[in-house]
This record gives structure tokens, C-alpha cells and sequence, in this order.
């Protein structure tokens, strides 16, 4: 048990590195954010509209990190940049 447990978090690291360079933890903390605002103001929230929302979000930083690594002549610094360079 003592050896499995270095493996899952290396497993978890890398599961959430991924998610991070694509933007989805960005999409994910939009909707909570909007579910969260819905509950606080006691208002009923369709879950098309928070789907909606999670991709709009995820959509915009895409094309923004896309249009980023374009203007960047050079291999990127940032990893995310990096990324978006080499699938461009």
C-alpha cells in the first residue's frame, strides 16, 4: 500500500497538469461560480445555461491562448503557451 500511493498522486498531478493547460479547470470554476450565484440569489439556473457558460468560458481562454502562442515567434515560456504552439 505504502508504494501505491507515490503513483496516485504522480497519477492525479499529471490528470490535473492536463487540466490546466487546456483551460478546463477555468470552465468548471465558471459554472460552480454561476450554480453557486443561482443558489445564493435563490434563483432556478437551467443546467443548458451553465453548460453554456462552461464552454463559452473554455472558449475564449482557448482562443486566447491560441492567439497568444501565434503572436510568439520563439518556443513559448509558459508551458499553456507551449501547448497551443505545438497543436496551433
Amino acid at each position: 500500500m505504502g508504494a501505491l500511493l507515490p503513483l496516485l498522486r504522480f497519477m492525479i498531478s499529471r490528470f490535473y497538469k492536463h487540466i490546466r493547460l487546456y483551460s478546463l479547470d477555468i470552465a468548471v470554476g465558471a459554472c460552480i461560480s454561476a450554480m453557486f450565484a443561482a443558489k445564493y440569489l435563490q434563483v432556478s439556473l437551467p443546467w443548458t445555461a451553465v453548460v453554456t457558460l462552461g464552454i463559452a468560458a473554455w472558449l475564449v481562454y482557448t482562443i486566447d491562448h491560441l492567439m497568444d502562442a501565434k503572436k510568439v515567434k520563439n518556443p513559448a515560456n509558459i508551458e499553456r503557451h507551449r501547448v497551443h504552439q505545438k497543436y496551433y
